[in-house]
């Protein structure tokens, strides 16, 4: 598929992934709404794995949330803010088991956590105007250290419908999917 295609329907979220890497592509819907006096982005992340609908909500805060950061080696603004993984249910549930097949994982995760907040910096577009183009977001889970911390992309294409979860590194697999199923029982 060209990547510039518009998605219309939820794809197949492995069908762009690379030999060794797991980026994971879904059709992404964006809302705004107000919530506490400041406006709120929730996307809405769907794709289907062996036949069955998968998904997540990810939320980023409003137009004055991100923090403008000085950054010279960078062709293009920076901004910083947090973003939250949501759970749709038993979308979410079949995401979380599909990226611990995918990424290799022995770890059994029955549920997606409620929410899970991850520091956001940008290194392409405008994450406060997403509407206009491409966002690419670098992502850190647990990003106050510890045995859970991770990085990994967060690629949103609104104009196109696309939200690709891209890997940085394998190293960081485990931990991705420990934190997205939320503390241990």
């Amino acid at each position: 598929m060209d990547r510039q295609d518009v998605l219309l329907v939820p794809p197949e979220i492995t069908s762009e992934s690379e030999t060794g890497f797991r980026d994971l592509v879904f059709m992404a819907r964006g809302k705004k709404a107000e919530a506490v006096g400041k406006m709120t982005r929730y996307i809405q992340a769907s794709g289907i794995y062996h036949g069955k609908p998968v998904g997540f909500v990810f939320v980023w805060g409003a137009n004055d949330k991100w923090e403008r950061l000085p950054e010279p080696r960078m062709p293009t603004p920076v901004y910083r803010d947090f973003g939250l993984f949501m759970s749709a249910g038993a979308r979410s549930d079949g995401f979380l088991a599909a990226l611990a097949k995918e990424y290799g994982t022995k770890k059994s995760v029955p549920k997606m956590t409620k929410y899970l907040e991850v520091g956001a910096v940008s290194l392409k577009g405008d994450p406060r105007n997403p509407e206009l183009g491409p966002v690419n977001l670098k992502i850190f889970f647990n990003d106050e250290g510890g045995p859970n911390y991770a990085e990994a992309y967060l690629n949103l294409d609104l104009p196109h419908s696309r939200l690709v979860l891209a890997e940085k590194d394998h190293a960081y697999r485990g931990a991705i999917v420990d934190s997205l199923g939320g503390p241990s029982k």
